[in-house]
């Protein structure tokens, strides 16, 4: 995926980069990731609801991996995990609060 992704747009001899830079880290976190799944899984969830959990976690995999597939380098750092994200949110919420004070005193 990671490849093809840099094909795709064009920009094949970045290919050894990406993979040099964004595999390893992205199999670490699948290595963490999917046996405290399948562990929670198989412990926890009824055998007629496993196929549905396994998926709804696949999905989210999915998306973890296209993200870190098609990230840019311009970005730089390390990928936001969820706690980053939230905070994002929060920031978000914050400023959208700002501007309805100041909407409400104009």
């Amino acid at each position: 995926m990671f490849a093809s992704v840099l094909v795709q747009q064009g920009k094949s001899d970045k290919v050894v980069d990406k993979l040099s830079k964004d595999v390893l880290p992205t199999w670490q976190v699948g290595a963490l990731y999917w046996p405290l799944v399948l562990g929670g899984n198989f412990r926890y969830v009824p055998i007629r609801h496993r196929p549905l959990v396994a998926a709804l976690f696949g999905s989210v995999w999915s998306v973890y991996s296209a993200y870190m597939a098609n990230k840019n380098e311009e970005e730089g750092g390390e990928v936001p995990l969820v706690a980053a994200g939230m905070s994002l949110v929060e920031e978000d919420v914050v400023e959208s609060a700002g501007r309805m004070i100041e909407q409400k005193k104009l």
